[in-house]
């Protein structure tokens, strides 16, 4: 017991350093042809990894006015210089390349008009880069544009955090005339990812829950329900600390591995204190009921999660990442729990019964 307390310690410890992350193609191994031309445009074209933001103008105004144009500006510069975004494209540089045309191709007038009336001027003629390139920028009627453009997949731990500092940006620079708000495929799948992690996680609390309940209804003991449950989050916590050593990001294919593992390991554990419970019933000593349990029943588990083990650690062998990572932690976990199992369980038994 004093054993398992210090690996539940330092897993938690552990357990600390778990970040909720993924990246776009963390999935494909390295040598695949696909992740390869991720990677050299990642490299050499400042990112292939989408970025996407809503722009919606207040009634009675129009992206095209030069007070908004300004506010979109300020915002785009940040998301250049601070999010690192690569090829911008927006009303801003539509007004931009606008100007320097209709001013001899001059690089120095590659910028917004001076006057709203130059501005107003240049909105006209728009028009004449035709309807398709101007209706996926802005809206016909000049409410609602986007800004799109490009960056290098970080990871969605790292953005997150960049986009907690554009929100801020853009609350206290932009005002009530504009609402700029980040959207796109990249960000849902963050978003995606984060959420289903973290119901996953408390899906994971309920079952913990629901078990317990069961467990009292069963023993009518509330002891025995720290017997039934504490052996099997133990290895929980355990490969919490091993992700964290290691670095292996908490999503939805490493997440969904608690609920798994703790519902194979908690039928183990549920098969053994049955059989502790009948043979109580029939009158043997602890010690001697321990015995006959895992003389018989302990064999049946032994087998089984032998076989289980068997099953879940062929899925190492595959270059699909999730699945790798879902073969060596759970397989991790249901070893860890058969152990505890077999030397954590009886402990608690001896120590709970000799208190009775």
């Amino acid at each position: 017991m004093v054993v398992f307390t210090g690996i539940v310690l330092v897993s938690a410890w552990g357990s600390s350093r778990i970040k909720v992350n993924n990246y776009l193609l963390e999935d494909l191994p390295k040598n695949d042809p696909l992740k390869q031309g991720f990677v050299w445009f990642e490299e050499r074209f400042g990112g292939v990894r989408p970025f996407e933001m809503q722009i919606a103008v207040e009634e009675g105004r129009t992206v095209w006015d030069l007070d908004v144009l300004r506010r979109i500006e300020r915002v785009q510069h940040y998301v250049d210089t601070g999010y690192h975004v690569s090829g911008i494209i927006s009303p801003v540089t539509l007004m931009c390349s606008m100007n320097k045309a209709f001013n001899g191709g001059d690089r120095s007038f590659y910028r917004l008009p001076d006057d709203s009336m130059e501005c107003a001027r240049m909105a006209k003629r728009m028009r004449l880069l035709g309807k398709e390139l101007i209706g996926g920028i802005v809206s016909a009627d000049g409410r609602s544009a986007r800004l799109s453009g490009r960056l290098v997949d970080e990871g969605g731990y790292i953005h997150k955090r960049k986009n907690a500092q554009l929100d801020a940006f853009i609350a206290a620079n932009v005002g009530k005339v504009l609402r700029m708000e980040q959207t796109g495929m990249a960000y849902l799948i963050d978003r995606n990812n984060e959420t289903l992690s973290a119901q996953l996680m408390r899906g994971m609390g309920l079952a913990v829950l629901l078990t317990a309940l069961i467990m009292l209804w069963f023993f009518r003991d509330w002891r025995m329900v720290f017997v039934a449950l504490i052996p099997n989050l133990v290895p929980l916590v355990f490969i919490a600390g091993v992700m964290g050593f290691v670095g292996i990001d908490l999503k939805v294919s490493t997440a969904i591995i608690f609920s798994i593992a703790f519902g194979i390991a908690e039928d183990d554990t549920i098969h053994m204190l049955a059989a502790l419970r009948q043979h109580l019933r029939r009158g043997l000593s602890p010690a001697y009921a321990l015995k006959r349990t895992y003389l018989r029943t302990g064999k049946a588990v032994t087998v089984t999660s032998l076989m289980l083990l068997s099953g879940f650690i062929t899925l190492i062998f595959s270059d699909f990442a999730s699945v790798y990572y879902m073969g060596v932690l759970i397989t991790l976990t249901l070893a860890f729990a058969f152990v505890a199992e077999l030397l954590l369980l009886p402990a608690l038994v001896m120590a709970l019964v000799r208190r009775k």
